[in-house]
């Protein structure tokens, strides 16, 4: 059954999508020829004629061979696509008709005074033909091996005998073939080195950001204690609007000099004497320092209670923050060995079809370029 044009055109967009080497205005071409080709006809000749531009299309794209007709707008009126590449070659008569013909080994038989046959067009033209006008081979440019590439979605069919049937229905002798295998085992290999090396730099960063947050609470308690006491500093300043913190912390006298001459100049305005240095005066200040010294034992107690609370808090999540990432390095270790064993066994792997490869090259003999 052949495909449907809207199918193929979702192929060629996907296949133009990754062809980043195409020119802005030969992407601009492509496109319109999708749009025209999407928009099928009812007419079964037109949509067969459409559908065989599609397929053209899509191995040009494939191939990154993009030409005539498609390195130019359609046409209002499409004509068969046969015509069209026909007219081409006439067109190239006169400019090719002294160039040497290609290799008899590669099945084409242009003579002097004729145009050079493009291998890719020719092989594609041939098999559409075959195509269309008898049962499908088994191998070709359009569909290469069905039946072999559902064996292999099967798991019925290995890869290394996948590539030795695979290989001689291709026009390059599986040149591309071992090019994508050398490309997914490099991009492998790259990817387990890159897991290697930067699994000792992500241990630590997790580490030091557990670090870093620790710190920054640390910080924001320390900052705390800080405001706590310059609150205190500035309630004292205010009750005292002469009281020198620097002369408080040397002279431990400070506070009952300042009493002393408070209650002096309260004396001289009142015309009293002094009473502050009295037996009665001198226990009360006795008794109001006790009572102080305990409030501030007390407050200090509390604020240790408070610490420590707050300390044992964070030494268990740390705790369990290092039990979680000693848990994660063990399956880590476990998941890398895992990994090596495979690499080991992917090295393997690619060394026997290596070997099945160049067996495969050195049956066909060497390709021209």
């Amino acid at each position: 059954m052949a495909e449907e044009p809207p199918k193929i055109v979702s192929k060629i967009k996907h296949i133009l999508k990754n062809h980043r080497t195409l020119p802005l205005e030969q992407a601009d071409y492509v496109n319109a020829w999708l749009e025209r080709i999407s928009k099928a006809p009812q007419n079964e000749n037109e949509r067969s004629n459409l559908l065989q531009y599609a397929k053209f299309l899509e191995y040009q794209l494939k191939y990154r061979n993009l030409s005539h007709p498609f390195d130019q707008p359609p046409p209002r009126e499409i004509a068969p696509l046969s015509v069209v590449i026909n007219e081409q070659l006439d067109l190239n008569d006169d400019d090719q008709a002294q160039e040497a013909s290609t290799s008899k080994s590669r099945g084409c038989k242009a003579k002097e005074k004729k145009p050079l046959c493009d291998w890719g067009q020719s092989t594609w033209i041939r098999n559409m033909k075959e195509q269309d006008s008898g049962p499908q081979e088994q191998c070709n440019d359009i569909n290469a091996c069905k039946e072999i590439l559902n064996e292999t979605k099967k798991n019925n069919l290995p890869l290394a005998e996948f590539l030795t049937k695979i290989v001689p229905y291709t026009d390059d002798n599986g040149e591309l073939i071992r090019e994508v295998a050398y490309n997914e085992l490099k991009a492998f290999r790259e990817l387990v080195f890159r897991i290697f090396s930067d699994r000792i730099q992500q241990v630590d960063k997790i580490h030091s950001s557990t670090q870093c947050i620790r710190k920054y609470e640390y910080s924001i308690m320390e900052q705390h204690q800080l405001n706590r006491a310059k609150i205190a500093q500035n309630y004292l300043k205010q009750l005292l609007p002469g009281f020198n913190y620097d002369d408080y912390i040397n002279d431990s006298n400070y506070i009952r000099d300042i009493l002393i001459e408070v209650d002096k100049k309260h004396a001289s305005e009142t015309n009293c004497e002094p009473n502050f240095l009295s037996p009665e005066n001198s226990l009360k200040q006795q008794q109001f320092k006790l009572k102080f010294l305990k409030d501030e034992l007390r407050r200090r107690e509390q604020d240790n209670e408070e610490l420590m609370d707050e300390h044992n808090n964070l030494m268990l999540q740390l705790n369990q923050a290092i039990k979680e990432q000693q848990e994660k390095s063990k399956h880590n270790i476990k998941r890398n060995k895992d990994l090596k064993d495979k690499l080991a066994g992917l090295k393997i792997t690619a060394e026997e079809n290596q070997v099945i490869l160049d067996k495969i090259l050195l049956e066909n003999g060497p390709t021209e370029n």
